[in-house]
């Protein structure tokens, strides 16, 4: 049986307006991390996620030449 290409999976990294796969990951990690720490730290991994996610969206952007 042969399966087809979904849309998405054909779409190269330069036109996806979505992270690629490793600093999704990253991200999941941190935000999996965050979870398990003490509640009073949990808001501070999840703004430090956050903020490496900005990051790493912007070098791409830059990288890209679009910023």
């Amino acid at each position: 049986m042969e399966s087809k290409a979904s849309p998405d999976s054909t779409r190269s990294a330069e036109t996806s307006p979505h992270l690629p796969l490793p600093f999704f990951l990253a991200a999941l990690m941190s935000t999996a991390l965050a979870s398990m720490v003490a509640p009073e730290t949990r808001v501070a991994a999840l703004a430090m996620a956050a903020r490496a996610k900005v990051a790493i969206e912007k070098r791409i952007l830059t990288v890209r030449g679009r910023l």
